[in-house]
């Protein structure tokens, strides 16, 4: 239990200090990979022991052999609830895992049944289902139904960065460090900021390559309609579209900002 503290203290310290110093920055793509870092950190970091060489120093201890001694063969186990955290979290686990598994499930579910377009490493999944946009890999799935041409042109340019980047990975990282630390919300809000950050470099990726950025957030908004969202993927939509836009918008933050990233490093030294 001891390690799951301090894994859960790194990401703790990981992500306070993406909400406070990082967040607002436009360096997306410097955020993604000090989000997967600290992921990657936690985990790891606390199975590094460091050596500390003291010097011995024979001291005499007196003999207490000799001492007469008196136990009490009558000792009455006491309830204690840490005896029972291991347990706890065993069953929190299997519980996680069985989700993970159930979304799986779902998602391949829908990939199967759907009608597929080859086109060139990416496959399209056409479905009549009511379901955002979304990407798993080189898998993209959408309603075309619910589109027009300029519409799905975008949506599918959106997409493809998500594929191209292989910000799945990141995703199922996330989603398996939420089953190994169920117990700790800081890993849930780390799992919400990480994708919301995938969003924000595939917009700001998808508008350099589109002739007009207001048919995009039109798009944005449009998706932001209520429809259904599969679990463990790259959704274009998400609940939080203002915010996607108001980045859209942002001035691209200075150079300068970049000395943000080694704040964290001396806080990593209390481990």
């Amino acid at each position: 239990m001891e390690y799951l503290l301090k894994v859960s203290a790194l990401l703790a310290i990981f992500y306070v200090s993406y909400k406070v110093f990082l967040q607002r920055d436009t360096f997306f793509n410097e955020n993604r990979w000090f989000l997967i870092l600290g992921i990657v950190t936690a985990f790891v970091l606390p199975f590094l022991v460091i050596p500390i060489y003291i010097e011995y120093t024979p001291v005499d201890v007196p003999n207490f052999n000799n001492i007469p001694t008196e136990v009490s063969e009558n000792i009455e186990a006491s309830f204690n609830i840490l005896d029972y955290l291991p347990i706890t979290y065993l069953l929190g686990v299997i519980g996680f895992s069985i989700r993970f598994v159930i979304q799986l499930t779902s998602l391949s579910l829908v990939i199967s049944k759907s009608k597929k377009e080859k086109h060139g490493k990416y496959t399209y999944i056409k479905t009549d289902k009511n379901i955002s946009p979304f990407s798993f890999f080189n898998w993209i799935v959408f309603n075309p139904n619910n589109f027009n041409n300029t519409e799905l042109e975008q949506i599918l340019i959106h997409e493809k960065i998500h594929s191209n980047q292989k910000h799945s990975i990141d995703v199922l990282l996330t989603q398996l460090s939420c089953i190994a630390l169920w117990f700790n919300p800081f890993i849930w809000f780390y799992n919400k900021a990480l994708k919301q950050n995938l969003e924000f470099i595939a917009d700001n990726e998808t508008q350099h390559q589109i002739d007009c950025k207001k048919t995009y957030q039109i798009t944005l908004l449009k998706t932001s309609l209520p429809s259904h969202q599969m679990a463990l993927t790259n959704n274009f939509h998400t609940s939080l579209i203002k915010k996607r836009i108001v980045m859209l918008h942002k001035s691209k933050s200075k150079k300068i900002s970049l000395f943000k990233y080694a704040i964290v490093l001396p806080l990593l030294t209390l481990f």
